[in-house]
């Protein structure tokens, strides 16, 4: 496994996890959101962030949490946004342990499972997050 770059740690309620920041588009606070007419699986609304729509998710679906997100934040990777709470600080690979045995935890989104300051953190896996992403395009008029 290819080692972890310096990641961001982000809060969804109580839960904390991290993404690697070389995926890390932009994190914003001023976006206007839309809910779906149709329900999808993983995307719940649209945002719009300087006139550009965004598929967005919650965290909870990929950490499967139950907490509800209070779409804060919008961290962007690629050409989808997460929802989160709150962006709490960057750490280099160097301040984290790596779990032995964390890789296997059974959620398909997380790359590697991370040891910082006694706390458990998992490291969402952004390709598989991406790969996962429903196949559409929007279309400006």
């Amino acid at each position: 496994m290819k080692p972890l770059d310096s990641i961001l740690l982000l809060k969804s309620g109580q839960s904390l996890f991290g993404i690697e920041l070389r995926y890390i588009r932009e994190i914003s606070s001023d976006f206007s959101i839309f809910p779906l007419p149709a329900k999808l699986a993983n995307i719940s609304h649209l945002a719009l962030l300087r006139g550009i729509p965004f598929a967005v998710v919650s965290s909870e679906y990929f950490l499967q949490i139950e907490h509800k997100v209070r779409e804060k934040l919008v961290v962007l990777i690629g050409q989808m946004g997460i929802f989160v709470d709150e962006a709490v600080q960057s750490i280099s690979p160097e301040q984290l342990s790596i779990q032995e045995n964390g890789a296997e935890s059974g959620n398909s989104f997380v790359k590697q499972v991370v040891q910082y300051r006694n706390r458990i953190i998992p490291i969402l896996d952004i390709q598989a997050i991406l790969n996962d992403q429903p196949d559409f395009e929007f279309i400006s008029i």
